[in-house]
């Protein structure tokens, strides 16, 4: 196809920690409405807690970054679920 502009993709990232039920609730959202997406269970990963914060500005889970852009919490995440 000429002319036309690919754009690299971030795979999309779920960060959360798998004992919460807002984490499990977004993965079920997720694969509900066959978005794949790439799970990070900050909870074995401490260090990633405080990375996560840095890059999205407060400490809320879950997180889903989708080309670079976080989607905080539960209630965003479905709206960009339905957005799709």
């Amino acid at each position: 196809m000429y002319g036309a502009v690919l754009r690299p993709t971030v795979p999309v990232k779920l960060f959360g920690v798998s004992w919460m039920r807002q984490t499990r609730s977004v993965q079920t959202m997720l694969s509900d409405a066959d978005i794949p997406f790439t799970y990070v269970d900050i909870g074995d990963l401490p260090h990633m807690a405080s990375a996560l914060e840095t890059i999205v500005g407060e400490h809320v889970l879950p997180v889903l970054l989708v080309d670079g852009k976080p989607y905080k919490g539960v209630e965003r995440v479905r709206k960009y679920i339905k957005s799709q």
